[in-house]
């Protein structure tokens, strides 16, 4: 009689047993288990990615970062925001002077508030973004100071921007590693998002997206292996019970050995099962400690707060996973740990109120300041442009490489649709939550290809999962070597020398056009600029800087590093910005005193430049002018100093016969004769609170052509300066020419361009 043979059955590994949904590697029963996951089968039973190669890729992505923003040609601008809502917002903090938009200022109050602050106030243009991301540079330039460093802050924050974003190979590695506990398929999209053009070009730019997303990946994956680890621990208390009850019926030794090392998801079952301790069988201990979940749960409402938009992230990527959540609801709901992790989540969300209190000064919530204005009342897309719904999908159609793999996903989704194993189950959540993320944005008005950053990550996990498959597919059909892992090897370095080599060459460079495709409106100068402005900052004669190029496609004061008056172009005028225009605001540091568009002290509209010569001849504090090259100038007066790509640096020669020669032709350009021109820049004057200014363009205006218009303006203009007899005197000549009623009526706004055109209304 044969003895019955003992089933002993091999233990789960550690991370199997914490997870569901670990696959089985490249080939199933053909791989070997690593130690850090199933990967390919080799001679030593590691996977095809030695251990530690996510920190290679983290490493050599953070030294070609920084290598390369070191460096001044890549000192372009992707888009304002990262200058005027990172660097320069943390300049003015530290230095106490500097540019300062909107978003960042505090609500308008007092009694020398201008009537363009007092609008942008009312349409909820103020406190719209969380001091955190800044207050992070301000503390990163402050602790280099102490250091002594005495070099640009530019590069500095730009380097430390690049070494936070550096790690976001490193963020996707580990959110794919606890979501599959697959070492090879995260080491692909690892290096996939390493390699990224679009992600190269958004992480070497101070932009707020590109910052927090190695944070907030690292969130999502450890809040999807959170909201599991609840549903795998029922199920083994379940699985304990029901074995502890069969175990009370049966005595057979060895067939309690059997059922014992069988047990489904238990990484060590004892031979003895004490059913009322059952309870304490732990799954993810480390992340189950009460630490762990408060701080998943704080970053998690902190970031949400600080980018109120990552909720629609949050809720794309959790989404596939909602009926786990709804199936193991009264579970979680039992826990204490779902309540810990809420709290945390609380904890950050008043953290960031906090914040906006100390920093604005009073109680206000900038994610909903931001909502408001950006979704409830659509005044982005009014100020900024509305974008064909199409427009996102273009930029796939438009790259090769992202056309070629956006449609190999789609296929392998619908081929391997009917496909039960782990791998294919993450490709289509992933591929769902990527295609919400995807149709959410381009449903939105205004549209940006930054706002894709986290869309884009999404994407290259997919592509990850894509060439994993394709190679287990590949190495079976076509073994090129009698080991298969070699094949697979083989195969999958071409695919990643192809992917990484054709976004070499797709990075832009400054020293063409190419960075024209990604620039805010096409811009192609900013680096040309920013070099210049770089060299006037490391003068010591630097009184006043005149500039013709757009001052939101430059460093702005973090470049110059020179606090001096600034004269610059801003859409189609031209704006001073003087000393004695800034706003006082209260900061950390000290009294700041920021220059903010809202308030400034001359206007002049492009096509008056002749009047604008006149104000650079006449106020000799702007001493230094960056102009392009190809700008028709005066010849005498001014030198050339510098020159870098299309624009160069002119200094006033202060030559006594250059002076005398200036003062002639200063005396020689006559005003506009255009009253519309005339009217227009006085009427801006009058709102930015300029009143004397304003009151010489309306009185040209009216010696030139005394229309209905320009009465009303003076009527206005002398009620705000409150001047009551220039008032009457004003009122009393506009009925003597026109009807006292229309008289008592405000002026109709003069608007010569569409983006002025948003109101109240």
């Amino acid at each position: 009689m044969k003895q019955r043979k003992k089933h002993i059955s091999t233990p789960r590994p550690r991370d199997q047993m914490r997870n569901p949904l670990i696959a089985d590697g490249f080939l199933g029963n053909n791989c070997k288990k690593g130690n850090h996951g199933y990967d390919l089968d080799n001679e030593d039973g590691q996977g095809l990615f030695p251990r530690y190669s996510e920190w290679i890729v983290f490493v050599v992505t953070l030294v070609l970062r920084c290598n390369y923003v070191s460096q001044k040609d890549s000192w372009w601008v992707l888009h304002p925001d990262e200058i005027f809502q990172a660097m320069e917002v943390a300049y003015s903090e530290l230095q106490g002077y500097g540019f300062r938009p909107y978003e960042f200022l505090p609500p308008a109050s007092g009694p020398n508030v201008t009537s363009a602050r007092m609008q942008e106030s009312m349409l909820g243009m103020y406190a719209m973004r969380s001091f955190i991301y800044p207050r992070i540079l301000t503390g990163a330039g402050y602790i280099a100071l102490l250091l002594g460093y005495n070099s640009s802050l530019f590069v500095l924050w730009r380097m430390f921007h690049a070494s936070i974003t550096s790690c976001l190979p490193l963020s996707v590695y580990v959110f794919c590693k606890v979501v599959t506990g697959n070492h090879d398929l995260s080491m692909i999209s690892c290096i996939l998002v390493a390699s990224s053009t679009h992600l190269w070009v958004f992480g070497t730019h101070t932009l707020l997206n590109s910052f927090l997303s190695p944070f907030v990946f690292l969130v999502i994956g450890y809040l999807i292996k959170f909201i599991t680890a609840f549903s795998v621990e029922n199920n083994i208390n379940g699985n304990v019970q029901e074995m502890g009850n069969g175990i009370q019926h049966n005595n057979n030794n060895d067939y309690n050995i059997h059922t014992m090392n069988n047990c489904n998801g238990v990484h060590r079952c004892n031979k003895q099962v004490d059913t009322s301790n059952h309870e304490s069988v732990q799954i993810g201990r480390n992340e189950s400690r009460v630490c762990h979940v408060f701080v998943l749960g704080y970053f998690s409402g902190l970031f949400v707060y600080i980018r109120p938009d990552l909720l629609s992230l949050l809720i794309c990527v959790l989404l596939p996973y909602m009926p786990r959540v709804l199936t193991h609801l009264k579970a979680m709901l039992s826990s204490i740990r779902i309540y810990i992790c809420i709290s945390g989540c609380v904890t950050g969300i008043l953290t960031g109120v906090l914040e906006d209190f100390l920093s604005y000064g009073s109680f206000v919530v900038t994610p909903y300041q931001w909502i408001s204005f950006n979704v409830f009342n659509g005044y982005a897309k009014r100020m900024f442009g509305t974008m064909p719904t199409l427009f996102y999908l273009q930029i796939f159609f438009g790259n090769n490489i992202l056309l070629f793999l956006s449609v190999s996903i789609l296929i392998v989704t619908i081929y391997t649709f009917n496909r039960t194993s782990a791998i294919h189950d993450f490709l289509r959540k992933t591929s769902l939550t990527f295609i919400c993320m995807f149709l959410m944005y381009s449903l939105q008005g205004h549209k940006e290809a930054r706002f894709l950053h986290d869309a884009f990550v999404l994407f290259y996990i997919c592509c990850g999962l894509l060439l994993y498959i394709l190679v287990q597919h590949l190495s079976s059909v076509v073994s090129l070597f009698s080991s298969k892992c070699l094949s697979q090897q083989v195969y999958l370095c071409f695919l990643l020398f192809c992917f990484i080599s054709s976004q070499y060459q797709s990075v832009p460079n400054s020293t063409d056009n190419s960075v024209k495709e990604w620039t805010y409106e096409g811009k192609t100068d900013s680096h040309d600029v920013n070099v210049c402005l770089d060299f006037i900052g490391q003068q010591s004669d630097v009184t006043g800087v005149f500039m013709d190029r757009d001052i939101h496609m430059t460093g702005g004061y973090t470049v110059l590093r020179q606090n001096v008056p600034w004269f610059s172009l801003i859409n189609t005028e031209f704006r001073e910005f003087s000393k004695e225009s800034r706003l006082a605001v209260w900061s950390f540091y000290g009294n700041r005193e920021i220059s903010i568009t809202s308030q400034i002290s001359n206007y002049v509209h492009i096509q008056n430049t002749p009047f604008l010569l006149k104000c650079l001849i006449r106020q000799k504090e702007y001493n230094y002018l960056v102009m392009k090259i190809t700008r028709q100038f005066i010849t005498r007066g001014y030198v050339e100093v510098f020159r870098y790509g299309t624009m160069h640096v002119l200094k006033r020669s202060f030559d006594s016969q250059e002076e005398s020669y200036l003062e002639k032709v200063e005396k020689s350009i006559t005003d506009n004769k255009n009253t519309t021109i005339l009217k227009y820049e006085g009427q801006w004057l009058m709102s930015y609170g300029n009143y004397n200014l304003a009151e010489n363009k309306f009185i040209k205006s009216a010696e030139i052509n005394s229309d209905l218009q320009v009465y009303q303006f003076l009527v206005e203009l002398y009620r705000r300066k409150g001047e009551p007899v220039k008032t009457r005197d004003a009122f009393t000549a506009c009925k003597q020419k026109f009807v006292e009623a229309d008289c008592l009526k405000n002026a109709r706004k003069i608007t010569l361009f569409e983006h002025e055109r948003i109101s109240l209304k």
